[in-house]
Parts: structure tokens; sequence; C-alpha cells
């Protein structure tokens, strides 16, 4: 999936939209609690009209929304930004990636198949893989994430979904390979640990297979009472603000 784009546009904004637009784009590494404010900071710049480069408004706006699951209006504002900026890969990379969670496959095959019509790169191949994958189109699968490797030998993402084609197709010896290599990149991934995990008690391996969930089980642990220490400092900070809020400073 595209990230967000941080594309200078000074030359395509009013003075008001570029500041609305540079504030929506100031808080795209803030926590997602605050991504409303990214909304509708997006959606006063698009009120204006006009601008070159309200692509980029569209765009971020479907991402926003994408990211919410709020998938139907994501489709629509991908649209808007296809139709200001036909060459823009990414808009139809992610179209494609929500079309598919929506259950409409034909037509997110042909937005990946557009994105590589306007540049070859990882995630369409990536994501085709994955299409291809839900449909049962297993040989297809398989050439759209090799290809993506080629591209990104160290995509854990694109290693795993190897495994699952692998797994499906029976080949299970390159499949359990293609495991030890996702964890090689990365031993603390959860998900890439429970289902070798899976795998390997299908293989009658046990106790090989009871490490790996051990394993699993306390990253989540750690994982999540980093979240929730961290949602705890949120609440009393904003509990304190909230106290706080209008009181007049002592001043000596």
């Amino acid at each position: 999936m595209g990230s967000l784009s941080k594309k200078n546009t000074k030359s395509g904004f009013s003075a008001q939209e570029q500041v609305l637009f540079d504030r929506a784009i100031s808080f795209i590494d803030t926590p997602r609690r605050h991504w409303p404010i990214v909304r509708k900071l997006y959606r006063w710049v698009l009120s204006f009209g006009g601008g070159r480069h309200h692509y980029m408004a569209h765009y971020n706006l479907a991402r926003n929304l994408h990211e919410h699951g709020k998938y139907e209006e994501a489709v629509e504002y991908y649209r808007l930004a296809i139709e200001l900026k036909p060459d823009y890969c990414h808009a139809y990379n992610n179209l494609g990636v929500v079309l598919c969670l929506m259950g409409q496959y034909e037509e997110s095959e042909a937005a990946y198949r557009q994105a590589l019509e306007i540049e070859n790169y990882f995630n369409p191949h990536n994501n085709l893989g994955d299409l291809y994958l839900r449909l049962g189109r297993l040989e297809e699968a398989e050439a759209e994430v090799l290809i993506a490797l080629e591209i990104k030998p160290d995509s854990v993402g694109a290693l795993h979904t190897c495994t699952r084609v692998l797994v499906e197709m029976g080949r299970l010896a390159e499949a359990e390979e293609r495991f030890r290599q996702c964890l090689t990149l990365d031993s603390n991934d959860i998900v890439v640990l429970e289902d070798l995990s899976e795998f390997l008690k299908h293989q009658h391996r046990e106790e090989e297979a009871e490490k790996l969930r051990s394993k699993a089980r306390k990253l989540k642990e750690v994982q999540k009472w980093k979240c929730d220490g961290l949602q705890e400092w949120r609440d009393r900070s904003e509990a304190y603000s909230q106290r706080n809020r209008g009181k007049k400073k002592h001043v000596s």
C-alpha cells in the first residue's frame, strides 16, 4: 500500500489551501486518534476547488478513509485523484487494495494491472499475489510474488505470501524454507511465528510448534503491555489537559 503524499505543492494551491494542506501533512506521523483532524483539513482544502495539485488532497483523504475502514468513500476519493492525475500509479494500487477488501476482485485486479502499466514496482505485484491466492489461482500468485521478491528480496510480507502459496500447492519443503527466511529477516514477526507453528503442527512436529507458539504469546503480551501503557499515558495526559484548560496561570 502506498504512503501519504508529502510532495511540495507550492505552485498548485492558494496560500490558504497550502497552509491547510501542510497542516494535514504535519499530522501524518502522529497517533491515529488525530486522523479525524487530518480528514477535516483535507475536506477543507477540497472545499476551495481549483488547484492542479488537488489530486494529492484527494489521495491523502482516501488513504485516511481507507485506514479507518470507510472503503466505499475511499474508493470515491481514489477515483477522483485518478481523474485529476491519470498516471498516479499509487492511487491505482491503493484503489486495488480497497476493492479487494470489498470483495470486488475483478476490479481490484484491473486496478493493480493499471498501476503496473504506469510503473513496474513492488506493491502491485505483491498485492496481485495476495489477490490470486484468495482466488485459488496459485500459479499466477506464485509468479507475481516472485516478481515482487526480485524487486524487494527482504520483504517479509512477500515471503510470507509466498509460504502461503507454497503450502496451498503442497510444496511443503519449499514453504518451510520460505518460513525460515521470514524469521531470519524478522525473528519476532508474530504472524509468521503463529503460521509456522500451525504448519509444523500439521507436520506432527508438536515440540517445535509449541516453542514458536510460546514465543508468539510472549511477544503478544509485551505488545499489549506497551499499547496499554501508552494508552494509559495518553488518557492521563488528556485528563490533565481537560482539568487545566482555561485556568489562569499564576503570575508572580
